[in-house]
């Protein structure tokens, strides 16, 4: 998927990534108005206007013309990494009002003609859908020809279990380091080998919710395969070994959502931080909450969820992992919920939690 960066290069008119929200960058042909420049640092007028077109965009509302405080048309396009909005321009024919007269009388470079912001914006989601049609078939075919390196590691990590268990039968983790070490990693590969199937084939989404399972079970296995081997104690789990409760579940699926959850907030916490996994019931509900700790003041919204989006430029990631919980989420009746919230020290705390009905 094109990052907002390489979406503005496609771009002829000023254009604004509606996911990181600044003043307009210049497009190929009409450059940003400089009073943007300006306007932006004067008031929040100007984010404002950009976080209502996203939201619009979020909510499913189509897009369209709309005029921002200052007189300039936006026009927001649904494409890369959530959406864009082609702006800075004054269209023809006009949206009206004083503030817009005024921008065309002093920056008539930026007067266009409606049809020239569709066509711009037509392109932009054409080149978008083309690139992620390739890198979806690449995925897939990527998919197929692992299936054998599957089965090969299923076989690595079936070996290296038992022989684990012979050396410490209490508890194979305090086996041979190496051993250990080895078990750990075809663990890690195979919880990556299911998303990556997901991701190549989303109707397993779709599939139905054929088992009963324990939740602890489940999310222990995985707190246990995510645990860094020389900072064991980053990932707390708050649950008694009696936690028992159960719920419906694909047992195709359903590991990707606190696989998910823990390797993302390894991901983008604080280096050396905790990370409290949580499992609870509520309201005769079982809730599974993920909590890290990000550096700065930061208020994510739910566009995290959204396929090919990141909440960060730092660190890996393809901004499809969350994405995909939600994703499985829904398929098992619940949704992912974010919660954020500043701590002293200039740092955020990130709540990720999940609801699911006990059988």
């Amino acid at each position: 998927m094109l990052s907002s960066e390489e979406i503005r290069h496609l771009a002829i008119l000023p254009i604004v990534d509606l996911n990181n929200i600044a003043v307009p960058a210049s497009g190929s042909t009409v450059s940003t108005p400089t009073i943007c420049q300006a306007n932006f640092a004067a008031s929040s007028a100007c984010a404002q206007h950009y976080r209502d077109i996203a939201s619009d965009l979020a909510n499913g509302k189509a897009p369209e013309f709309k005029q921002c405080p200052y007189g300039f048309a936006s026009l927001p396009v649904r494409a890369g990494q959530g959406g864009v909005a082609i702006t800075g321009v004054i269209p023809f024919p006009r949206l009206g009002g004083e503030p817009e007269r005024r921008m065309a009388k002093r920056y008539k470079a930026n007067k266009v003609t409606v049809e020239t912001v569709y066509r711009s914006s037509g392109l932009i989601r054409q080149v978008c859908s083309r690139v992620e049609q390739i890198e979806q078939s690449a995925v897939t075919k990527h998919s197929m020809a692992l299936h054998e390196i599957r089965k090969l590691n299923r076989t690595v990590k079936q070996t290296a279990e038992r022989l684990c268990r012979i050396h410490s039968p209490e508890n194979p983790d305090n086996a041979d380091k190496g051993l250990v070490q080895i078990w750990k990693s075809s663990e890690l590969m195979s919880a990556q080998f299911e998303i990556l199937e997901i991701l190549a084939n989303e109707s397993l989404a779709t599939l139905p919710l054929n088992s009963q399972i324990e939740l602890y079970r489940i999310v222990d296995k995985c707190v246990r395969i995510y645990r860094p081997a020389d900072a064991p104690w980053r990932i707390q789990m708050q649950a008694s070994h009696g936690f028992d409760a159960k719920i419906a579940a694909c047992d195709k699926t359903f590991s990707i959502i606190p696989t998910v959850l823990i390797e993302n907030a390894l991901k983008y916490s604080i280096p050396g931080s905790p990370i409290l996994v949580d499992i609870y019931t509520d309201h005769g509900k079982c809730v599974l909450s993920v909590a890290n700790q990000v550096a700065g003041q930061k208020q994510l919204g739910d566009s995290v969820f959204e396929k090919g989006v990141r909440a960060t430029a730092s660190g890996e990631g393809t901004g499809h992992g969350l994405y995909l919980a939600q994703l499985v989420a829904k398929q098992h009746g619940s949704r992912i919920k974010l919660t954020c919230r500043p701590e002293i020290g200039g740092e955020t705390r990130c709540f990720f939690s999940v609801r699911f009905n006990q059988v």
